[in-house]
């Protein structure tokens, strides 16, 4: 096939009167129906139709489709960028459709930015995702027709039928706090994995892992000529996000908790852009509030702060909002905070936001990480040495009646559970056994072990790697795109504001993987690396100070408010009809909450109250089918 001539932008067949979403205030959407027979996708009456032989196709940014030489159809959502240009330039769209119709991979690899796409001709449909899947994709196959869509409510628009909760998905939720990629709550639709391909042809879906982290322990590098390559890095990657053109004069700002990395994207910012406002939540829980050091960023970069603390009442009033929106039951509680941080940059004119998520795990940030060091030193023994020395010492009636003695049986029995599996000690589920939560009815209609088999999986995906690099590789795939960035982006929509990852830019990415292992962390210095990096750049106080999450004080507001009783109640009440969860369990969590530990099990009244309530709002969805889609 000849893709040499010049990729032609696409015309839709009907515009919109509103301009294009290239920043995008109430999100990127994308909706379409590929394959035979020819269908016109469903209830997308703000975007811009486009009409082609074998796919009909609806989305929020028309500058982003094109068609190739080889009458191939491309349509992109995100910010995607071809070697350092936005893809919306038509030479960077004809050098993106030479490269993809030769390898598809390899031109998905050289993209960078937040993407997501759809790609058509006469033979096949392609969906893909960026490196950490910023942007959803939602699909399922109905005969011969790929029918996919940004946002979840949206597919469900183009069946004639809602499809069943999907009971593996449900068992998933209450194991990751969150239902992971591939999977939806729903049977037969998935979501694009990040940094995968889905090829639909003939009826059938062929995937493929396009993007894994080249992990290099190379030391002969220059270590201060890296660190300084990092700050040129980041910062360019900074620079790459800010509006120009048409849309110069849109305001930026960021997201500041007073943490490293938002901390780092916000002084970088102000350089870029001066007097580019931050934004802060905190609480009237000491425990919970960052905001003292937010102020102290803020000032050691002099740029305008807003900040909100956040109350018990104010999250009453917007749990069912946040669950209505959402694509799916989702278990962080911190989507509260990261709403009102949104609302709050809406309220003051912003229309972009700069989130320093992924830098924990770029960098090694996270404390499990520095904890796992510990355990490996176990590993690492000679195996004669372990089971004649140590392994007897487990079971020692002897240790038992001293505290150091209980503390080294306890170090030896986490010890010798291998990594993955150890990151979940704390787990809910591992910690009491699935036949406490579950009723034996559902237990015997899902696996168990899924999730420690998708963990060991996705664990051992990349070749000849140290085990920090794995535990990182891991937290990329649950923790980023599973979780933070769903949290981050949808309250950002929610809100009615854009936001962007610096740190997650593929040169960012890149450079990371080639700092070793113990640069990132030595024996228990975490972000040691980073912090060296830019110890002259961020206020000596923030380089010392102990790591905090971005939390929500639920359990404590939980115990006396009665509004957030109620939402409880009611969350816990709908599981209680559905046959899944044990009925003791459910009243047991709650009469725990109030009686005992409420910050720990008010986080498990969280995941139940949320799962509860998306059920209980999406149970009888509304459709209104498109009759062409095949049954």
């Amino acid at each position: 096939m000849d893709a040499s001539k010049q990729a032609a932008p696409a015309q839709p067949t009907t515009k919109r009167a509103d301009p294009p979403l290239a920043h995008h205030a109430m999100g990127s959407a994308l909706i379409g129906i590929a394959g035979s027979p020819k269908v016109r996708v469903n209830q997308a009456r703000q975007l811009s139709l486009f009409d082609r032989p074998h796919l009909s196709l609806a989305s929020s940014q028309p500058e982003l489709s094109f068609t190739s030489a080889n009458l191939g159809f491309y349509s992109f959502i995100g910010q995607p960028r071809w070697q350092g240009a936005p893809l919306t330039q038509a030479s960077n769209q004809q050098a993106f459709a030479n490269q993809f119709i030769q390898l598809p991979h390899k031109a998905l690899n050289q993209l960078n930015g937040g993407f997501a796409m759809a790609y058509s001709d006469a033979k096949q449909c392609i969906l893909a995702s960026d490196p950490f899947a910023s942007h959803s994709v939602y699909y399922t196959l109905i005969g011969q027709q790929l029918i996919f869509a940004s946002n979840l409510m949206s597919l469900l628009q183009q069946l004639q039928q809602a499809p069943s909760l999907d009971l593996q998905a449900i068992f998933n939720y209450l194991y990751y706090h969150m239902i992971p990629s591939p999977q939806t709550i729903f049977k037969g639709i998935y979501k694009l994995k990040p940094g995968e391909l889905v090829r639909c042809y003939q009826g059938q879906l062929h995937h493929q892992q396009y993007f894994v982290a080249p992990f290099s322990e190379n030391k002969r590098q220059q270590r201060e000529q890296l660190q300084q390559e990092l700050k040129q890095t980041l910062t360019d990657a900074v620079k790459q996000q800010l509006p120009s053109g048409e849309y110069d004069t849109q305001q930026i700002g960021s997201f500041l908790s007073g943490g490293l990395d938002s901390s780092t994207i916000t002084g970088l910012l102000s350089q870029l852009r001066p007097n580019s406002p931050c934004y802060s939540i905190g609480f009237h829980i000491e425990k919970y509030n960052e905001l003292p050091w937010a102020e102290l960023s803020a000032q050691h970069f002099n740029s305008p702060l807003y900040q909100h603390k956040v109350t018990a009442d104010e999250t009453a009033t917007v749990i069912e909002r946040i669950s209505q929106f959402l694509n799916e039951p989702f278990g962080n509680s911190s989507v509260v905070p990261t709403l009102f941080c949104a609302q709050l940059a809406k309220q003051h004119g912003t229309h972009i936001m700069l989130a320093g998520d992924g830098g924990d795990e770029l960098f090694a940030g996270n404390a499990r990480y520095a904890k796992q060091q510990v355990f490996e030193l176990y590993q690492q023994l000679p195996r004669t040495l372990q089971t004649k020395l140590c392994d007897p010492l487990v079971h020692a009636s002897s240790l038992q009646r001293w505290r150091l003695g209980q503390k080294v049986q306890s170090y030896l029995k986490q010890a010798k559970v291998t990594l993955p599996a150890r990151l979940e000690s704390y787990n809910f589920i591992h910690r009491l056994g699935p036949e406490h939560f579950f009723t034996q009815e559902f237990l015997a209609q899902v696996d168990v072990e899924q999730p420690e088999q998708l963990n060991q999986a996705c664990f051992n995906q990349p070749d000849g790697i140290s085990q920090l690099n794995r535990m990182l590789w891991l937290d990329w795939k649950h923790t980023l795109a599973d979780n933070d960035l769903r949290k981050v982006s949808s309250m950002c929509q929610l809100a009615g504001v854009d936001v962007r990852y610096p740190m997650l830019d593929r040169q960012v990415v890149d450079l990371s993987c080639r700092i070793p292992s113990q640069w990132k962390l030595p024996f228990g210095k975490l972000r040691h690396f980073y912090k060296q990096s830019f110890r002259d750049f961020l206020p000596e106080q923030l380089q010392t100070k102990p790591k905090h999450g971005f939390g929500l004080p639920f359990g404590i507001w939980t115990k006396e408010h009665q509004g957030l009783q109620d939402l409880a109640s009611t969350g816990i009440n709908t599981l209680a009809s559905l046959n899944i969860f044990s009925p003791s369990l459910l009243k047991q969590v709650q009469d725990l909450h109030q009686q005992q530990h409420a910050e720990y099990y008010g986080e498990l009244v969280w995941i139940l109250m949320m799962l509860g309530l998306w059920l209980k709002q999406h149970q009888h969805i509304k459709l209104n089918p498109n009759k062409e889609v095949a049954a």
